[in-house]
């Protein structure tokens, strides 16, 4: 439905409503289809007992990269905090200065200080 497709949706609709309408006669369709479905939960809690090891594979095979995956989450944090220590001495510090007046030693002398508060 999500991709516009509503002919399966329909026919579906139509099977399921013609099953019922047969009544006692397609009791055993009506029996295969919830063994399908039995087979199919079946398949899906393989898969979901199996996912942890293949995440493990996963990972393995990325560890396996060596030394590189470290060095670009080492520049990523790298990059954050440089980023976020120019946010606060830099753009704060002048957002400090036109909105309040204060220096930025005063600010941070009342700031440490016990009795500032805002």
């Amino acid at each position: 439905m999500a991709n516009g497709d509503m002919l399966s949706i329909i026919f579906a609709i139509l099977i399921g409503v013609s099953i019922l309408m047969v009544g006692k006669p397609a009791k055993g369709l009506v029996q295969s289809l919830e063994l399908i479905n039995e087979v199919i939960l079946k398949m899906v809690t393989i898969i979901m007992n199996l996912a942890p090891y293949g995440v493990f594979a996963l990972l393995t095979k990325a560890m396996a990269a060596g030394f590189r995956l470290d060095l670009v989450t080492a520049r990523l944090c790298g990059g954050m905090v440089g980023s976020l220590a120019f946010h606060f001495f830099v753009t704060m510090m002048i957002v400090l200065k036109v909105s309040s007046g204060l220096s930025k030693n005063l600010f941070g002398k009342n700031a440490r200080s016990s009795d500032f508060c805002f």
